[in-house]
């Protein structure tokens, strides 16, 4: 399967100007998160109170993407 990139790139709180930067880390995404080794769906102590949410500003596109990566049961 072709890995489609990581689920903060479809995140309405990433930074795309920053280098691996969000709204929840603006200095550093943690690697263990931005790797997908542990999911930022929930609260986390050191968050700023962002936790992923998908971009409401996708294109149909990026969506679609999204789901084939991240949506167990998508087309």
């Amino acid at each position: 399967m072709i890995d489609l990139g990581p689920r903060c790139l479809f995140c309405k709180h990433f930074i795309k100007d920053a280098p691996l930067a969000c709204r929840a880390y603006p200095n550093l995404i943690p690697v263990e998160i931005f790797s997908g080794k542990v999911e930022h769906l929930s609260p986390r102590k050191d968050d700023n109170g962002f936790q992923f949410e998908l971009d409401p500003n996708l294109s149909s596109d990026e969506v679609r993407r999204y789901k084939k990566r991240f949506e167990k049961n998508s087309d």
